[in-house]
């Protein structure tokens, strides 16, 4: 499997993204969100307020970077749709499963292509 590259199309394994991976930056974020997201971007603005609101209470960027590698992650893993289907089947499957061993299995997986999405945003 090739390296996974920021924000390119076609990603490591030849599947598309429906849109480029945007910059960690609020702005680009609300596009992304509001695109392959919108039932979340309400969830999204509270969010972002609540990281601003932190971030000034306390004089740290920390809340805010935060804020931005979190939705960043999950713009990662929709913005391709296989990978987003995969992710609704793996979390109904871990709510929904007849034992704990599948629930366990599918966590797992979720955990897989969460740590993923993270190397696409985060490199690392």
């Amino acid at each position: 499997m090739a390296e996974a590259r920021v924000g390119a199309q076609p990603l490591d394994d030849g599947e598309s993204a429906t849109i480029p991976q945007p910059p960690m930056e609020a702005n680009a974020l609300r596009v992304a969100v509001a695109r392959l997201l919108p039932e979340e971007s309400a969830t999204f603005e509270h969010k972002y307020r609540e990281a601003w609101d932190n971030a000034y209470r306390t004089s740290s960027t920390q809340p805010m970077r935060t804020f931005l590698v979190d939705w960043s992650i999950r713009v990662a893993v929709v913005r391709v749709p296989e990978r987003a289907r995969r992710w609704r089947n793996l979390e109904h499957l871990s709510m929904t499963a007849p034992d704990r061993t599948a629930s366990r299995a599918a966590s797992a997986e979720l955990g897989k292509l969460l740590r993923e999405a993270e190397h696409e945003v985060l490199g690392r």
